[in-house]
Order: C-alpha cells, then structure tokens, then sequence
C-alpha cells in the first residue's frame, strides 16, 4: 500500500481545486460580486455588519479558490466602490484625505476596515433605535 502524509494529500487537493474548471466558474462568479456589488443598489437587504461580513467572506473564498491573497490597495479599493453612496462610509475617506495632507499617510486596508466596520456598526444601531421608535 502507498502511502501519502496528509499535507501531501492536502497540496494534490489545494492544487485540483484552483485548476478546474468548477474552480474558475465561481473564482470568475466571485470576482464579479466583489467589483460590482454596492451596498445601495437595493439587492442586499440585511445590515450594514452583515453586508460587509459577506464582502469579506466572498474575498476570502475567492483567495482560496486561486490559492493566494488579493493586493490589499485593490481590496481597498472595491471595498471604497461598494460602499460609495452612503455619506457616512464615504466621509471615512474624506476624512483620510484630509490627514493625509498633512501627514502624507493613508489608511491600511485592515485600518479602513475597522473604520467601516465601526461605522457599520453605529449605522445599524440608529437604524434599529429608527425602527423601533416607529412601532
């Protein structure tokens, strides 16, 4: 009997899984969501936390399925555009340019992230004290 160590194993898997053809389907499926979902095109109707949770989920999948990790100026980016439209999320940046003119220095995409996530945050709560004062 042959025998293979699970790593071995794991690598011969890794490998299939980002070559096929099943793989590359739903890489390109995955790419398309990241680059043209918008928070306000009226297609997600959860919570902001939640809207942002699965944004990175579905980054996180499409970074295993093609085996390593998207530049994170570009996750920055499309982070950016699919937020964009919403003052809150968008005074984040302006904010940023703001010190960055004075500083020279920019967020990271993990500092944007907690900012967002923040904001999310605060968003949902005034969204739910607004619904539950209408009832």
């Amino acid at each position: 009997a042959i025998k293979k160590d699970a790593f071995k194993i794991w690598q011969e898997l890794s490998s299939a899984m980002q070559t096929s053809t099943t793989a590359q389907v739903e890489s390109d499926r995955i790419m398309t969501y990241l680059t043209t979902s918008k928070i306000t095109d009226g297609v997600w109707r959860g919570t902001h936390e939640g809207y942002i949770i699965n944004w990175l989920e579905q980054v996180r999948s499409y970074s295993e399925i093609i085996g390593h990790e998207i530049h994170k100026h570009m996750l920055r980016s499309m982070l950016e555009q699919a937020l964009h439209g919403i003052d809150d999320y968008d005074k984040i940046k302006d904010i940023e340019t703001q010190l960055a003119q004075k500083s020279g220095d920019k967020l990271t995409f993990d500092e944007y992230k907690d900012q967002v996530n923040s904001t999310a945050h605060h968003l949902d709560a005034k969204l739910l004290r607004k619904t539950r004062g209408s009832q």
